[in-house]
């Protein structure tokens, strides 16, 4: 993944976007900066402790139901 994502990038907190192709891209990822984390840097480390976000951030899986997230996130809700 090379392509910067072009202006239509989906990262916040001014994370890096990157795209496998330039036209009709598949996948994009996000380089999130420093104290920042998750798929699209919505995390934030700075400031939380031990918050649940902090915790379960890496585990949470954007557009996926309940039904279907890992067990650790069924248990901690």
């Amino acid at each position: 993944m090379t392509f910067d994502c072009s202006g239509q990038s989906v990262c916040e907190n001014d994370g890096q976007c990157f795209q496998d192709t330039p036209d009709c891209p598949k996948r994009a990822i996000c380089i999130c900066p420093l104290c920042y984390y998750g798929a699209r840097c919505q995390f934030r480390t700075s400031g939380f402790g031990l918050s649940l976000d902090a915790i379960l951030g890496y585990h949470i899986l954007p557009h996926i139901s309940l039904t279907n997230q890992p067990t650790i996130v069924k248990i901690s809700i």
